[in-house]
């Protein structure tokens, strides 16, 4: 396999890891960056809808003892939403957790928010007429000088955003070209897919021209796994090393067809992505690292520093059994 460019690789012997902390010890450190990064997420998926789930709950509170059923309906809501992003909350002090992994806590926030809003759009265009029928029309909103009120705000504010980004949406490949904004697109998770598995069927050709053996592909995040198990010819089992390399298993490690304890992968080559080669030398006897998948000249190319690096494994041996807690370099 040819080694990245310009520089070049000649083969090395098992490349020692890092020393690690003890399996248990590690998995009781905490991130604070793991708690920032979710509640950061959520903000980031929900927008101004977060500000209009607050005004929902603010006004049913005002509204609590005029309005029984509404309350009692609030409350409901909050006992079927609010444990799922405790729960989640409470995760990310053991370790990190996806941001999505809490969306369904909004579903009966949202149910709460459509029972809130019709009353609520009715009292603004009450105001909104009495405030017509003044002749003087005083300023009596903080954006506009009709009044306003916290719900209605926050209600078009929200359709307006995901209005907004479902256009923006149809032409991502636009927006990546943007100035300050282009470089935050992920527009290679998007696109490239199948110009990534040509590339990786190539790879894996030249490793079982070079070892007479048939190599598998191990990826360092489900993500690629996947992708290439469904872009490259014959669609072969892919497999993905997120659990052993120390992050949260995912369901690679749980069904017998993808799992990297399979005595068949044992002495074979494997074409290894995302992390480095520190950690993949766990588990094989050789590992030398080649040319990314990624083809840096694609307008959906991603930036140098998001691309995965990618390396030809001789020689698999397997894991050791425990694993630190670890979120794997991609």
């Amino acid at each position: 396999l040819t080694p990245p460019t310009p520089a070049t690789h000649a083969p090395t012997p098992p490349v020692a890891p890092p020393p690690d902390t003890h399996p248990d010890a590690a998995a009781l450190a905490y991130d604070p960056m793991w708690t920032l990064e979710f509640l950061g997420a959520q903000l980031g998926a929900l927008g101004p809808a977060a500000a209009l789930i607050a005004a929902a709950l603010l006004c049913v509170w005002r509204a609590r003892r005029a309005d029984r059923d509404l309350a009692r309906a609030a409350v409901f809501c909050l006992c079927a939403g609010a444990p799922v992003l405790l729960f989640y909350l409470a995760v990310t002090l053991v370790t990190d957790a996806e941001g999505n992994w809490a969306l369904a806590a909004y579903v009966s926030l949202f149910a709460l928010v459509g029972a809130v809003a019709p009353r609520e759009l009715e009292r603004y265009h009450r105001l909104v007429h009495e405030w017509r029928a003044d002749p003087a029309r005083p300023r009596r909103g903080l954006l506009r000088r009709k009044p306003e009120t916290f719900f209605q705000v926050a209600f078009h504010w929200s359709i307006g955003v995901a209005v907004g980004f479902a256009i923006l949406s149809l032409r991502l490949d636009l927006v990546a070209r943007l100035p300050l904004v282009g470089d935050a697109v992920p527009l290679h998770r998007l696109m490239g897919a199948d110009e990534r598995a040509a590339r990786a069927h190539d790879a894996l050709a030249r490793l079982r021209d070079e070892t007479d053996l048939e190599p598998f592909v191990i990826s360092a995040a489900y993500g690629p796994a996947s992708l290439l198990a469904f872009y490259l010819p014959g669609q072969p089992v892919t497999y993905c090393a997120r659990g052993v390399l120390g992050a949260q298993p995912s369901q690679y490690d749980f069904f017998p067809d993808t799992r990297l304890d399979d005595p068949a992968l044992r002495g074979r080559p494997a074409l290894l992505l995302g992390a480095d080669e520190h950690r993949w030398a766990r588990a094989f006897e050789r590992v030398v690292e080649i040319d990314p998948l990624d083809d840096p000249e694609a307008p959906h190319a991603p930036a140098r520093p998001h691309r995965r690096r990618a390396f030809a494994g001789y020689g698999y041996h397997g894991w050791p059994q425990h694993a630190p807690r670890r979120r794997p370099t991609r």
